[in-house]
């Protein structure tokens, strides 16, 4: 009985024995767990990652230097353990599934004790029985989304415009979940051009809009600003402070896919006109002046695809003489003041283009027509009414300088245009007019829908006419130089934005 008892206890110690030497081999094998790794990787699943392992957060590139402009030598799955080997700025030299590279420190997080997604070190756990209000492939509620579940809020941005989250920073590229305006995610670090990796308190990311963020309420973190292909970091190496991204409600404004918009405004204008000619009588040259107020209303409707931006607008607008103007007569007499009004009607096409998130040059093409009508046509004077009408084009821009302030600079020219005159007070048989209007237009946008503006506009007009001048019998070449100054204060609304 004792020499049976002794023979299985040799077999038992014999079998832990080689068990153990089995085990000891395989940890002693780094060939071996390499090509276990390979053989997992192939499968298109991360590697499990024992307790306590860094894992990346989302999928990412595996670069053979730091820095983005270097080689690409494999993507990684989002979940795949690494081994940190080396850092140099915000980039880790890692090794993971049988590879050895460098990814940015933003895409690695630990992974908290075995679980299926890894956990950032600010979150706060959500309370007993309550699940955080982010999940994939579902829609956020902006009142569950204020829930505060971040312990650094200095991170957080707060979504301006409802949207959804997207795989690839491509607005084609699928959705990863959906959120409601007012929501709070926290930025994971990453920017390729107007787009910004984000993170909802379950630890879900996904692209949005840099546009369609805004700081939090107790936080200082916006969109990180990069040019267009290229990743910035989450916060500025010195002192962990989040990286700057420029204008805020302005650039939101700059970059609304879609927008209608009308403005009332009123101001003051003054001009004045400085007529020669080859005639010798006192009606043969003149020079007078006036001032007006004015009032102008405009449309505009637009939409934004990618980076180019497209517009149609049309205006109208009016100046009336206060008090009017007085005219020299054949016989050197003053008239008394003539009223006068002076109305503007244009419309024309403007294309855009977003060379940054705050900077939008454009040209526009379009057609101009002025009107100016004088009360009385049997002046002293002779002072006829006219029409100045053409095409035009100009060149401007569009420039987001401060969280709240767009500036528009602009000027446009007259492009084959002419003046019609009352018949039999022409001036001569054949006109032609050379025009430019600069314009400088600054809007602070009080809210999403309503904004204040201020502008300024200078026109210069000459014109030249030929042949004999039913106005006057000597005159058969004249000429006439138009200034102008425009200064209006006005009210623009949104009337349909997305």
């Amino acid at each position: 009985m004792c020499s049976r008892t002794a023979s299985v206890s040799v077999l038992v110690i014999l079998a832990s024995a080689s068990a153990l030497a089995l085990d000891i081999d395989a940890a002693a094998d780094p060939a071996r767990e390499a090509r276990d790794r390979r053989a997992g990787d192939r499968t298109g699943e991360p590697i499990p990652a024992p307790p306590g392992a860094p894992v990346t957060t989302i999928e990412t590139p595996l670069y053979a230097r730091a820095g983005e402009s270097s080689r690409r030598i494999g993507r990684l799955a989002r979940g795949t353990p690494v081994d940190i080997v080396a850092r140099k700025g915000r980039w880790l030299e890692v090794r993971a599934a049988g590879a050895r590279g460098w990814l940015p420190r933003s895409t690695i997080e630990q992974r908290a004790n075995g679980g299926d997604r890894p956990r950032p070190a600010d979150r706060e756990p959500a309370e007993p029985g309550e699940r955080p209000g982010f999940r994939a492939h579902t829609a956020v509620r902006a009142g569950a989304a204020r829930r505060s579940v971040w312990m650094d809020r200095t991170a957080l941005v707060e979504v301006a415009r409802a949207g959804a989250a997207r795989a690839e920073p491509d607005a084609a590229s699928p959705p990863v979940f959906e959120v409601a305006a007012g929501a709070e995610l926290r930025l994971a670090g990453q920017a390729r051009g107007e787009w910004s990796l984000v993170e909802t308190p379950d630890g879900t990311v996904g692209w949005l809009p840099a546009v369609t963020l805004r700081a939090a309420a107790g936080g200082r973190a916006r969109p990180p600003a990069a040019p267009a292909g290229e990743i910035a970091s989450e916060a500025a190496e010195a002192g962990g402070q989040p990286a700057p991204s420029g204008p805020d409600r302005a650039l939101l404004s700059l970059n609304r896919p879609s927008w209608v918009r009308a403005r009332a405004a009123v101001g003051v204008s003054t001009f004045d006109m400085d007529f020669s000619s080859n005639g010798s009588t006192p009606l043969a040259a003149y020079r007078l002046s006036a001032s007006a107020m004015a009032a102008f209303a405009s449309m505009e409707a637009g939409m934004t695809r990618g980076r180019l931006r497209g517009s149609v607008d049309a205006g109208y607008g009016v100046t009336v003489g206060v008090p009017g103007i007085r005219v020299q007569g054949a016989d050197g007499g003053t008239s008394d003041p003539l009223a006068f009004t002076w109305h503007h009607v244009e419309g024309g096409v403007r294309l855009g283009y977003q060379v940054a998130g705050a900077f939008a040059p454009h040209v526009r093409a379009g057609y101009h027509y002025d009107w100016f009508r004088i009360g009385d046509v049997t002046n002293p004077g002779k002072l006829a009414r006219d029409g100045l009408r053409g095409f035009v084009v100009g060149v401007g821009a569009d420039v987001a300088p401060s969280d709240d302030l767009v500036v528009r600079v602009g000027g446009e020219t007259l492009v084959g245009g002419g003046r019609k005159q009352t018949p039999g007070l022409e001036d001569g048989l054949a006109s032609s007019a050379l025009a430019f209007w600069g314009r400088l237009e600054a809007s602070y946008l009080a809210s999403d829908s309503v904004a204040v503006e201020g502008s300024y506009q200078y026109g210069w007009c000459s014109t030249d006419w030929d042949g004999q001048s039913p106005r006057q019998a000597d005159v058969t070449s004249a000429e006439r130089t138009d200034h102008s100054h425009l200064l209006l204060v006005s009210l623009r609304f949104e009337l349909s934005s997305q």
